[in-house]
């Protein structure tokens, strides 16, 4: 991206544009340095994506999804944003786009909502499996390599943090 502040000015280019709007404000923007937002609905900026997750009884999203009517603060957020993008003008990914969905994946987290499951994506398990094998089988890896690994593992435990007790 050339400049080294650029990803940052993005970002904040964003959350700007979506706060000019009414939408992306402290009671419900999620970030790395604060609590989650203590709602039912939180949103997160992360450069160019925007992302609105809210919780509600299956029973109600059940009737929201049988008669195509999507009410609440979290429809509201996303109508927002897109007068947002309308405004400036700046047109959305439709292929990254996905609404009222309860199975998707953002942030490095794939989510169930059925089942009420969250965890890290399983392309990424994948791959972290993959280099566990790869180590085993050389036998021998390098510190560089072990970092990495250290820093995979992790992620994919913080989505089950019990699953720490076996890191000690």
């Amino acid at each position: 991206m050339g400049d080294i502040n650029a990803t940052d000015l993005a970002q904040i280019g964003h959350v700007n544009l979506l706060r000019e709007h009414g939408a992306a404000g402290s009671d419900v923007l999620g970030t790395y340095t604060e609590p989650l937002p203590s709602g039912s609905v939180a949103q997160f900026i992360m450069v160019d994506d925007n992302i609105v997750t809210r919780v509600l009884p299956r029973v109600d999203h059940q009737a929201q999804t049988e008669s195509g009517c999507y009410e609440g603060a979290d429809a509201d957020l996303l109508a927002k944003g897109d007068e947002a993008y309308a405004a400036a003008p700046l047109e959305p990914k439709l292929s990254k786009r996905f609404r009222f969905s309860t199975h998707f994946t953002c942030l490095g987290a794939s989510v169930d909502g059925d089942e009420g499951f969250v965890a890290a994506s399983g392309e990424f398990l994948v791959q972290v499996l993959g280099l566990i094998n790869a180590i085993l089988r050389a036998g021998l890896a390098s510190g560089e390599v072990l970092s990495l690994l250290s820093g995979c593992l992790a992620h994919s435990l913080q989505y089950r943090r019990p699953a720490w007790c076996y890191v000690d």
